[in-house]
């Protein structure tokens, strides 16, 4: 072979080598794993982990008016509740989604509030984003219909008081907060379309009724609660034939991932409550 062809099959085999190499390191520093369910009805034509974004046409609106603007402190009932209510919502206006988002075992409304790093994700996508604090004292209870039924009437409070868009009422929840979020969407699915759980899963015995999407994030080497415990809820959402968006992280232990914040939005907005 000739000297300049020899330099230039070396030139080929070594290009491909380090793309091949860099791909590998990519991969494996990211550490995520995405498995999705393709069922059920987009909401828009907008880009995103779903199969729609933000760009659709928010649903009917409950038409209610008068809430505080802002961020504020407030009570439904016996349910104390923190809230922002975004820049861009006006009463009279189109109706905006719901996230009602659950603290974690010993945490409370106001801490989760101030460092779940959600607001700045309300605020980019107009959605009113609430924290309550469980009723049963700091840990939400999965066999109690009374705290379930608080959260309904919390959820009407605010239907009431703000044009929400009926169909995109969301929850979220970390830790034991994180189990109580699909818990409460399957078993209350006429009111809540989907679920956004961080390091909670659904512990054995859990059950997956009714229509509702999913986005859970986990970490593998977490110590508090064990990954597979969304794990089984995926496998179960999967079973069913809900629409669910699965990650996980090698790494990072218990805590939130805000990395995923956007994603997950923009996978439940696309399925709206039908």
């Amino acid at each position: 072979m000739k000297r300049p062809a020899l330099k230039f099959c070396l030139f080929i085999l070594i290009t491909v080598s380090l793309t091949l190499w860099i791909a590998g390191c990519g991969s494996s520093n990211s550490g995520t794993k995405i498995k999705t369910t393709p069922t059920g009805g987009g909401g828009g034509s907008g880009t995103g982990s779903g199969t729609g974004g933000n760009g659709g046409t928010n649903g009917p609106g409950s038409n209610g008016s008068g809430g505080q603007l802002g961020e504020y402190e407030g009570t439904s009932g016996s349910m104390q509740f923190i809230a922002l209510v975004p820049s861009g919502y006006q009463h009279g206006g189109n109706p905006v989604p719901l996230m009602v988002s659950f603290h974690g075992a010993g945490d409370n409304h106001k801490n989760f509030f101030a460092n779940t790093q959600l607001k700045p994700v309300a605020e980019q996508n107009s959605f009113i984003y609430v924290c309550p604090k469980s009723a049963t004292g700091n840990a939400w209870s999965v066999t109690d219909d009374g705290e379930m039924s608080a959260v309904v009437s919390l959820v009407d409070w605010f239907k009431t008081n703000y044009n929400i868009d009926t169909s995109r009422i969301y929850t979220h929840g970390f830790s034991r907060g994180g189990q109580f979020a699909p818990y409460i969407c399957f078993k209350r699915s006429g009111v809540f379309a989907g679920f956004f759980e961080n390091s909670g899963g659904m512990p054995g015995g859990g059950q997956v009724s009714g229509v509702c999407a999913g986005f859970c994030i986990h970490a593998q080497d977490d110590q508090a609660v064990p990954i597979g415990y969304s794990e089984d809820l995926v496998q179960k959402m999967e079973a069913a034939g809900n629409p669910v968006d699965y990650r996980w992280k090698s790494s990072g232990g218990h805590t939130v991932f805000p990395e995923f914040y956007q994603e997950a939005w923009d996978y439940l907005y696309s399925y709206p409550r039908q």
